[in-house]
């Protein structure tokens, strides 16, 4: 979207975006005046903020020490303007800080939730929410991509979809699962093979469905988007025999 903002359609006028928690002010990545502009892209981290990239490999890629461009999960090196401090009703701890790595001065990493993809001279792509997006096979894709995908199959009564990806009790590649708002009586098997079959001819022949689950309603936020993490985290504790038993919810 901001590509086309700010590209041709506008004359290469520069868009002034940032990145961030919008809540409260938190941005950590911006457009500027005084530093070259790509469209769609941010030019640098806000004033006072630190940055690292946690790659696949599980690197840790610092900005400005001379890295190479990469792509990984959005960190922020403490303290940063506008950060919070606390949350209402929720371990602040636990939200942003445990199970994140440590620099090797012992400063532990705070979480966002973003995956930031660094480029050549410095500037940042923002390409979606961590948990938005999931690995296929050694194939990275987005959520929404799959959930558009399914929907394009025009199954009747279909509502709404939100696809996840989990790993098996035993660890290994990510296991799709849909999980499906319907108003009718096609069951979750039958969703299985159309919305498997839907991700081959439009996204990779490689994609299948490992399994559907039926539910009433997808959990969201006050702003509608919708908590892929519960989600997740409901398969988890859900069923401990396996993807089969949890076709419905």
């Amino acid at each position: 979207h901001f590509a086309g903002v700010s590209g041709s359609r506008a004359g290469y006028k520069p868009v002034v975006e940032y990145c961030g928690g919008t809540e409260i002010g938190g941005g950590f990545l911006a457009g500027s005046l005084l530093l070259p502009a790509r469209p769609g892209m941010f030019s640098t981290p806000t004033l006072g903020c630190r940055l690292t990239l946690i790659t696949d490999a599980g690197r840790l890629s610092q900005h400005g020490l001379g890295e190479p461009p990469a792509v990984g999960e959005l960190a922020i090196n403490p303290p940063m303007l506008g950060s919070s401090q606390r949350l209402l009703n929720r371990d602040h701890f636990k939200v942003y800080y445990e199970g994140m790595p440590r620099l090797t001065n012992g400063q532990i990493l705070r979480r966002h939730g973003d995956v930031i993809r660094r480029y050549d001279g410095g500037s940042y792509a923002a390409q979606g929410r961590c948990d938005d997006t999931m690995n296929l096979g050694g194939i990275k894709i987005s959520s929404v991509e799959i959930e558009r995908a399914c929907m394009a199959a025009g199954v009747e009564g279909v509502l709404d979809v939100a696809a996840v990806g989990v790993s098996g009790t035993g660890g290994g590649p990510e296991k799709l699962v849909v999980f499906c708002v319907r108003n009718g009586t096609t069951s979750a098997d039958e969703l299985r093979t159309v919305f498997s079959e839907a991700l081959k001819q439009r996204l990779n022949p490689l994609f299948k469905v490992s399994a559907v689950v039926i539910v009433s309603s997808l959990p969201r936020t006050a702003t509608n988007k919708v908590m892929r993490r519960v989600l997740r985290d409901t398969l988890k504790s859900a069923a401990p025999n396996g993807l089969a038993a949890k076709s419905r919810l």
